[in-house]
């Protein structure tokens, strides 16, 4: 009996340790495919610009509203995962002012990205992760006669995230760096140079990027480029006019393939030194660099 009943133990041991990885794999979701995403919409301009065409990964199909300003998208991804970020591929009728919310339920909504001064083509957003189901895109003015107008929404998962770190310069709110907000602001300490490393854990195509300072802006700011982390090719230089604090800066580059992204920090407008960053984004393969 002693016997049968360490056998049972065993078998019993063996058992957890196999159930258990199964359930955390099942636990670290990510986004569910498009194909069971249901989207809907305030309006749309014709049969040809339906809903779920923004996400149903086809950039020859499209959603576009009635020429109003005031209009809307909405995503059930069709359960709860975390959320990162999103990525909207314009077409030629953009909203030039809108906002991103999330909810659990589909009843309540937090805001999560404002959008002021879009240039339309490609947004590639970043936000602190959020729990969430469903996603409203809110149009508030456009930037032509034409409906609000999406070939394609994206939304970013934990595999989509953006690891951010400070190399020289230190600082405190790192994560404010790209969180899709500009109120939140990573500071330096009182340095004379700053370098931060990007690492987009895959590489992309990218054409640069935008940087939306604090009233402690740079001098002048520095990107290099990089596929694994120690080859580097020196891309971008740029020197900030007199008044940027609280400007955007375009740092551009011939469109590329990249993983890994520094930028160095010099000359800080204060003589105390030290640099203040609300924001950073990056710029896709056909943005057009425009202040």
């Amino acid at each position: 009996m002693t016997v049968q009943k360490r056998s049972v133990l065993t078998f019993l041991s063996v058992l957890v340790l196999l159930v258990l990885p199964v359930q955390a794999a099942l636990s670290a979701s990510d986004i569910p495919a498009k194909d069971t995403w249901r989207v809907t919409a305030s309006s749309i301009q014709s049969d040809e610009f339906k809903p779920g065409y923004l996400a149903d990964g086809n950039m020859e199909t499209r959603w576009s509203s009635r020429p109003k300003d005031k209009e809307w998208a909405r995503v059930d991804l069709g359960k709860v995962v975390e959320i990162t970020g999103f990525t909207l591929h314009w077409e030629n009728g953009y909203a030039s002012q809108y906002s991103l919310l999330v909810s659990i339920d589909g009843r309540e909504w937090s805001t999560v990205y404002e959008n002021e001064d879009s240039d339309g083509q490609m947004d590639d957003i970043y936000i602190r992760p959020i729990s969430a189901q469903y996603v409203l895109l809110e149009t508030r003015k456009r930037a032509t006669g034409w409906g609000n107008s999406l070939w394609e929404l994206d939304v970013k998962g934990t595999s989509d995230r953006v690891d951010i770190s400070v190399v020289d310069g230190d600082g405190d709110h790192v994560s404010a760096l790209m969180d899709g907000r500009k109120d939140t602001v990573w500071k330096s300490k009182a340095v004379d140079r700053a370098e931060l490393l990007l690492d987009l854990r895959r590489s992309r195509n990218i054409t640069g990027l935008r940087i939306d300072w604090d009233e402690q802006y740079a001098g002048s700011v520095d990107m290099a480029i990089s596929l694994d982390g120690k080859a580097w090719k020196e891309v971008s230089s740029i020197s900030l006019p007199d008044g940027s604090q609280g400007q955007s800066s375009f740092v551009p580059h011939d469109a590329s393939e990249v993983r890994y992204i520094r930028l160095v920090l010099t000359d800080p407008i204060k003589a105390q030194g030290g640099f203040g960053i609300g924001d950073i984004s990056l710029r896709g393969p056909t943005e057009a660099f425009t202040p």
